[in-house]
């Protein structure tokens, strides 16, 4: 939370020194996308495309007309699922426990996943020239996200041992608190007045970052393919 706090600050000083010179410029966005997990893990035999909605503050810092960079304040809510995990750390009511999940321990396992995120990216921006109404442009950078929560929930599955012998409920999942992403995008903005252009634009961020601690050592990252529209002014 800290981290988090120094970085937004840090947002909102270099935020108001650009403003004063007229450099900056806000908008808010929503962000439609579809989500997956990558995994080493040889085991996983299928994942599950899921939903994925984002939704917050955009703001770009501009060089000139043709160059800025990007950053902004944003909730993420990436999903998606898999199969034939081998091992899950899990919290269930109060007691930690790790269970060996196999087919003589759960039937019908399948994953699911859901993630919340604060996200702070950082990217830079290519721009052409106004062509009508429309500017077109390109975008690469790093996405930094920390996580607010995470949970799974297996589906249709039964765990059975010494204690436990009863469906699986959602539970809070232990994941990493970051987790980074290579962005890159491209899209367009429609000026609607001299201020105000509608931004539409579709990007595709690359995590490289594990995000879930299974306890199998192998590393799982999130992908998520985003189409984004939003407002800037």
């Amino acid at each position: 939370m800290k981290k988090i706090i120094i970085v937004f600050s840090f947002l909102i000083f270099i935020t108001n020194s650009y403003g004063q010179n007229k450099k900056v410029r806000f908008g808010l966005q929503f962000t439609n996308g579809l989500s997956f997990l990558n995994s080493d893990n040889t085991n996983i035999t299928e994942t599950k495309i899921g939903y994925a909605f984002n939704y917050g503050l955009i703001t770009e810092f501009n060089f000139n007309e043709n160059y800025a960079l990007g950053t902004g304040l944003s909730i993420s809510h990436p999903r998606a699922a898999r199969s034939n995990s081998p091992v899950v750390s899990a919290v269930i009511g109060d007691t930690t426990s790790n269970f060996a999940f196999d087919n003589a321990l759960v039937n019908g396992i399948k994953e699911r996943y859901t993630y919340t995120y604060i996200e702070i990216p950082l990217t830079f921006k290519l721009k052409t020239n106004e062509i009508g109404y429309f500017r077109y442009f390109g975008e690469f950078g790093l996405v930094n996200a920390f996580r607010v929560r995470s949970r799974v929930d297996f589906v249709g599955s039964k765990i059975e041992n010494e204690s436990i012998s009863k469906p699986l409920e959602p539970f809070d999942l232990r994941s990493g608190f970051y987790n980074a992403s290579l962005k890159v995008g491209g899209g367009f903005e429609y000026t609607i007045s001299d201020k105000t252009a509608l931004l539409v634009e579709l990007s595709f961020n690359n995590g490289f970052v594990n995000v879930l601690k299974d306890g199998d050592d192998k590393r799982t990252v999130l992908r998520v393919v985003n189409l984004t529209t939003g407002i800037m002014f």
